[in-house]
C-alpha cells in the first residue's frame, strides 16, 4: 500500500461511523463477520494479492469490537442514572460558561451516594452561578439524564460527558477550594490571560471574536450571533481547526527561525509552541488532528522529509478514534477531517480547471500554461493565483463537508465561497497580529507595542463582522434543508456518482451527478411542501422550557405562546415555510421574559389579531408593540374564549392554575394545551378526551386524561419524571426536547399524520 496510514485511518473512522449508525449489537455481529472475511483473505490469493483488503477488513473489524465494548461498558454502565437525582461530589474538570441564560459545570464524578459508580464526567447546568474554580470541588444533589439518541447527545459523549445533570440549588451545594492543582491548570490561567489581554484592549464585540477565532471560545457569542456566522458560511473560523493551527505553526516558524538562524531548530522548539497551543485551547479533537499533522510536518523539515499529506491525516484520525471510539460523532471533527481531505484530493484540480476555463477566454497568442494568458505582470499574476486557490479549497472543502453540513446544522450557505474570500487573508492576520499582541504584552519591555498592534485587530475584527453581516443578510444567503428525506438523498447521489464513475471518467460523472442530484432535491422539496400545503400543518417547535405551537394552512397562520427560553427551531421552521403573517397569535404570559419568542414575531412578522391574557399584568414594551401591530383582544376569566378560522377553531380558557387551549379541526381532531401547573380538574370535562395533549410539565390530576399521544414541550432534564408517569394513561408519547421538534399534518379528508424530526443518522 501507498499510503498505509490514510487507509487505515479513514476505514477505522468509517467502521466506528457505522458502529454509531447501526448499534453495539449490531456492530457486534458485523465486527466477527468482518473478521471472518479477513481469515479468508489470508487464504485465498485472489483477495491477499490485493494487500488493502485484509488491511480494510481487520481494521473495520476491531473498530466495531472497540465501540461496542465502549457503548457496553461505559455507557449502558451510566445508562442506570438516567432519570434519576443522585447527592454527588464531583471535581470541577473544566471551566465554568453560560449559554441561553444558564451556567454549565463540566464535573468529573468522585462519589455518588447511593451508587458505586465514579470516575466518569458529566456536564450539569444551573441557573445559579456558584463560586467554584477548576479542580475545586462541588457537593450537590443532581438530576442526572441522558441524551445519546440525539446528535448532539451523542455529540456530548464524544467529548467525553457520558451524562448531563440538572443542580438542584434549593437542595443545599457545598463547594470547596482545591489549592493544590495539577500541572495543566497552569495552561487553563494561560488561557484567562490572554482572555483578558483581549479583552481589556478591544471593545466587547472585537474581543469576543478575536477570543472565539484565536482560542475557539464562543460562548460569549449569542444565538444570533453564531447564526449569522453559519448563514454567511464562516463558522469555521470560529472553532479550531487546521486552518488556525496552521497559522500558529507557520507564524512561529517564522519566529524562531529569525532567532535561531537555523530551519531545523526553528521546526523543533515551534513543535513545543504548538503543544502548548493545543493545550492551551483543550486538546479538542479538531485541534489534535491537525496539531499531529503539523507535528509531522515539522518533524519532516528536522530530518529533511516532506510526510504524505494523506498518511498524515489518516494517521491522525487513526490515533484520535483509537483514544476515543465516539468521536466519529463530534461533527466538528468530522468536517475538520472532511474540510482537509477535501482539500488534499481537489483543490488543485478545480484550481487547475477554473484557470483553463479563464485561458479559453483569451485570444490564442498567449501560452496556455499559464496564468500570464490572463494577466501579464508577475505580481498580478500570483494574485488571481492565490485568489483561485482560496476559491478552490473553499469549493472542495465546502463539497466534501456537505453530509456533514446538511444532515446535522440543515442548512447550506450559498455565499460562503465569496465570505471565505474576503475574510479568510484578514482573519489568518489578524490571529498572526492576536497572537504577537500577547506575546509583547507577556514580554514586559516591549508590552507598549500591544496597543498599535491591537489596534489593527480591532480593524480587522470590525471588518469581519461587517462582511459577515452583510453576506447574512443578503437574500437566500442561506438554504434551509430541515427535511426528513435529505439523508436518503445524499446516500443516492454518493451511491451514483460511484457507479458512474466505475461506468465513465470522473469530471463526467462529477458533472452528472451534481446536475442530477440538484434537480432531484428540488423536485422533492417542491413535493414535499406541496404535500404539506394542500393540508394544515401543526409544528411544535423545542423551546426548551415552554410550549409553541404554530398552526398554518393555505388560508391562514395562528401561533399560541406559552413561553420558552429557546426560539430558534421555531423561527428556522417560520421562514423555511415562508410564513410572514398571522392572522391570530395568542400570547398566555404576558410578560416580555416569558413570552420573549411573542416580542420577536411581533418584531418581526405582521400579525392581524392578538389575544392577550392578564392583559393589566402585561409588560409596557410587550403591550405597546402589539398596539402598533394589529387588534388586541382583551380576554376574560373564567369564560370559554373562542377564535373561528376558516380551517379549524381556538378555544381558551383561563382558570386559577393557568390557561388552557383546545384546537378543534376537521373530522373531530382536537388537540388540548395544558399549562405549567395546570389541574385537569378545572377545564371543561369533554376536553379530558382530546386526541393529543401537549404540556410542559406533569399536571395535577394527570390521570382524568385519555389521549391518544402526548407531546411533552420540556427542557432536557424534566423529560423523565412526566414521561414515567405518563405511560400508564398513553403508549405513545412524543418529546421536543434533545433539539427535536414535532410536526403533524392534517390532509383535507381529515387523516393525520405525525412524526419527530429527531435526526436519525446519530
Amino acid at each position: 500500500m501507498k499510503r498505509p496510514f490514510a487507509v487505515l485511518g479513514f476505514t477505522y473512522l468509517t467502521a466506528l461511523m457505522v458502529a454509531l449508525f447501526v448499534g453495539s449489537n449490531i456492530a457486534y455481529i458485523l465486527s466477527g463477520v468482518l473478521a471472518v472475511l479477513f481469515v479468508i483473505s489470508l487464504f485465498v490469493k485472489k483477495l491477499r494479492k490485493r494487500i488493502a483488503l485484509p488491511f480494510i477488513f481487520i481494521t473495520s473489524a476491531v473498530a466495531m469490537l472497540m465501540f461496542s465494548t465502549f457503548v457496553e461498558q461505559k455507557l449502558k454502565t451510566f445508562e442506570v442514572l438516567s432519570g434519576t437525582e443522585q447527592r454527588i461530589t464531583a471535581t470541577v474538570c473544566d471551566e465554568v460558561y453560560e449559554s441561553n441564560g444558564k451556567y454549565y459545570y463540566p464535573l468529573e464524578i468522585t462519589k455518588i451516594r447511593n451508587s458505586e459508580l465514579s470516575g466518569f464526567k458529566i456536564l450539569a447546568s444551573s441557573s445559579v452561578l456558584y463560586d467554584v474554580d477548576v479542580y475545586d470541588k462541588l457537593d450537590a444533589k443532581i438530576s442526572l439524564y441522558q441524551n445519546a439518541d440525539s446528535v448532539f447527545g451523542n455529540y456530548d459523549i464524544s467529548k467525553g460527558y457520558f451524562l448531563r445533570g440538572a443542580i438542584k440549588h434549593y437542595s443545599g451545594v457545598v463547594t470547596e477550594k482545591a489549592y493544590e492543582k495539577p500541572f495543566y491548570y497552569n495552561f487553563i490561567l494561560l488561557r484567562r490571560n490572554i482572555k483578558s489581554v483581549i479583552s481589556e484592549y478591544l471593545p466587547q464585540d472585537c474581543a469576543n471574536l478575536l477570543t472565539a477565532v484565536m482560542l475557539g471560545d464562543k460562548h460569549s457569542f449569542t444565538t444570533e450571533e453564531k447564526e449569522m456566522f453559519s448563514s454567511a458560511g464562516v463558522s469555521h473560523l470560529m472553532s479550531v481547526s487546521g486552518f488556525h493551527v496552521t497559522i500558529v505553526a507557520q507564524l512561529f516558524m517564522l519566529i524562531f527561525a529569525v532567532i535561531f538562524r537555523r530551519k531545523r531548530i526553528g521546526a523543533g522548539v515551534s513543535i513545543l509552541a504548538l503543544l502548548v497551543f493545543m493545550a492551551v485551547t483543550g486538546f479538542s479533537p479538531t485541534v489534535v488532528r491537525a496539531g499531529i499533522m503539523q507535528i509531522i510536518f515539522l518533524i519532516g523539515l528536522m530530518i529533511f522529509r516532506s510526510p504524505e499529506p494523506f498518511n498524515s491525516l489518516g494517521f491522525s484520525v487513526l490515533v484520535i478514534c483509537l483514544l476515543n471510539p465516539y468521536s466519529c460523532a463530534d461533527f466538528g471533527f468530522l468536517m475538520s477531517v472532511g474540510a482537509t481531505f477535501g482539500i488534499f484530493c481537489a483543490s488543485e484540480r478545480i484550481k487547475t480547471n477554473i484557470i483553463e476555463r479563464l485561458q479559453q477566454k483569451k485570444p490564442r497568442r498567449f501560452k496556455k500554461s499559464s496564468l500570464r494568458r490572463i494577466v501579464s505582470k508577475k505580481k498580478t499574476e500570483k494574485f488571481v493565483s492565490s485568489i483561485i486557490s482560496v476559491i478552490a479549497m473553499t469549493i472542495s472543502a465546502t463539497v466534501f463537508t456537505l453530509p456533514v453540513t446538511l444532515i446535522v446544522f440543515k442548512q447550506f450557505p450559498i455565499y460562503s465561497v465569496i465570505s471565505n474570500l474576503l475574510i479568510s487573508y484578514p482573519a489568518s492576520i489578524m490571529i498572526a497580529f492576536g497572537i504577537i499582541a500577547v506575546l509583547f504584552n507577556f514580554s514586559g519591555i516591549l508590552s507598549f507595542l500591544t496597543v498599535p498592534i491591537m489596534f489593527v485587530c480591532e480593524l480587522i475584527a470590525k471588518y469581519i463582522m461587517f462582511w459577515t453581516e452583510t453576506i447574512a443578510n443578503l437574500p437566500f444567503s442561506v438554504i434551509r434543508m430541515n427535511y426528513s428525506f435529505v439523508p436518503f438523498w445524499l446516500a443516492i447521489v454518493i451511491l451514483a456518482y460511484f457507479i458512474v464513475r466505475k461506468l465513465k471518467n470522473r469530471r463526467f460523472a462529477v458533472k452528472f451527478t451534481a446536475i442530477s442530484g440538484i434537480a432531484t432535491l428540488v423536485l422533492m422539496i417542491l413535493a414535499y411542501d406541496f404535500y404539506m400545503v394542500t393540508g394544515i400543518s401543526v409544528y411544535i417547535a423545542d423551546c426548551n422550557n415552554g410550549i409553541n405551537i404554530a398552526v398554518s394552512s393555505s388560508e391562514n397562520n395562528s401561533m399560541v405562546t406559552y413561553g420558552g427560553s429557546k426560539a430558534y427551531d421555531l423561527f428556522e421552521y417560520l421562514e423555511t415555510r415562508k410564513i410572514s403573517e398571522f392572522e391570530y397569535l395568542m400570547i398566555t404570559i404576558p410578560s416580555s421574559y416569558y413570552s420573549k419568542n411573542a416580542d420577536e414575531i411581533l418584531q418581526d412578522y405582521s400579525v392581524n389579531n392578538i389575544g392577550i391574557y392578564d392583559i393589566e399584568k402585561a409588560d409596557e414594551n410587550l403591550l405597546s408593540l402589539a398596539e402598533t401591530k394589529g387588534r388586541i383582544i382583551e380576554y376574560k376569566s373564567d369564560i370559554q374564549n373562542n377564535v373561528s378560522l376558516p380551517d379549524y377553531k381556538i378555544t381558551s380558557i383561563e382558570t386559577k392554575s393557568g390557561v388552557f387551549t383546545h384546537f378543534t379541526f376537521s373530522g373531530d381532531f382536537d388537540i388540548l394545551v395544558i399549562p405549567n401547573g395546570g389541574d385537569c380538574l378545572e377545564m371543561p370535562r369533554e376536553w379530558l378526551n382530546s386526541a393529543i395533549c401537549v404540556m410542559s410539565e406533569l399536571p395535577e390530576n394527570y390521570e382524568l386524561l385519555r389521549p391518544v399521544e402526548i407531546i411533552l414541550s420540556c427542557s432536557d432534564e424534566n423529560v423523565y419524571e412526566p414521561y414515567s408517569n405518563l405511560e400508564s394513561i398513553c403508549d405513545t408519547i412524543y418529546a421536543t426536547c434533545f433539539d427535536d421538534n414535532i410536526r403533524m399534518r392534517i390532509s383535507q379528508s381529515g387523516e393525520v399524520s405525525i412524526w419527530s424530526e429527531n435526526n436519525w443518522l446519530f
